[in-house]
């Protein structure tokens, strides 16, 4: 018996190719805390606040920080007057 044509189609991938080997690694949030020293909760802000790019990875899974990212906060943070 044949298969129904639904399998014969390849399925295309709806999501945008996020791995970028030129931003470096993707960190999680806890991760890019303990690089910028702060709480996970200051680093939900800076997402949510625009300030940090990041990736939300399905439901539960959280959000991604690409390294070329964080490095550039810590550069705005170290040249900005406090």
């Amino acid at each position: 018996m044949a298969q129904p044509s639904i399998y014969k189609t390849p399925v295309p991938h709806k999501t945008k190719d996020i791995f970028k080997p030129e931003k470096g690694r993707l960190l999680t949030v806890k991760q890019v805390s303990k690089i910028l020293t702060c709480g996970t909760s200051h680093v939900y802000n800076l997402i949510n606040f625009g300030k940090l790019k990041a990736i939300k990875i399905g439901m539960a899974r959280g959000y991604r920080i690409y390294e070329k990212d964080v490095e550039a906060i810590m550069k705005e943070f170290e040249e900005a007057d406090f």
